[in-house]
């Protein structure tokens, strides 16, 4: 039996979902900006460990200028969990991960989601400025960079395993 898992790409126009999408998926990265127009939608098998298995997560990765749009019924129709995605050199796009993260409790309760903060490869140093109780408890940000490929695949792989407990 196939454990296929709907997730959706969450974050503002320029953040990187697609470029972490492709890093999962094809290990590659485009130094080319390309917006996503409405939804790309790929998968990826990851081996969820602890029992788990293997799980195919099937991307959503959605257009960034879709704003609260993303929460349409065909977008959340079947979904399992979100990965919220900002750029760490943009503090604008931390808000928007609050927003997302609220919004997205609000209509999807008791969905996992995880946070990244992408693009560490432009800016090492930045810290992220948004209070912790803004967030779900134990969910910090995770700092990747879709470019190098660091902490790409962990932080799809904490979600998947975040899914798999809650039993999806």
């Amino acid at each position: 039996m196939i454990n296929a898992q709907k997730v959706l790409l969450l974050g503002d126009v320029g953040v990187g979902k697609t470029s972490l999408a492709s890093r999962l998926v094809h290990d590659r990265f485009d130094n080319t900006y390309l917006p996503t127009l409405g939804v790309d939608i790929s998968t990826y098998e990851i081996d969820v460990g602890d029992g788990g298995g293997p799980m195919t997560l099937v991307l959503w990765d959605l257009d960034g200028d879709l704003g609260d749009g993303v929460f349409d019924s065909i977008h959340i129709r079947g979904l399992a969990g979100a990965l919220i995605v900002g750029d760490l050199t943009r503090r604008a796009t931390h808000e928007s991960m609050v927003r997302f993260s609220k919004e997205f409790q609000i209509r999807m309760p008791g969905r996992p989601l995880a946070f990244v903060l992408n693009k560490e490869d432009l800016a090492p140093d930045v810290t992220f400025d948004i209070p912790a109780h803004l967030f779900p408890a134990g969910l910090n940000p995770v700092k990747t960079s879709a470019k190098s490929g660091m902490n790409v695949r962990a932080a799809f792989l904490g979600l998947a395993q975040a899914i798999h407990r809650a039993g999806l």
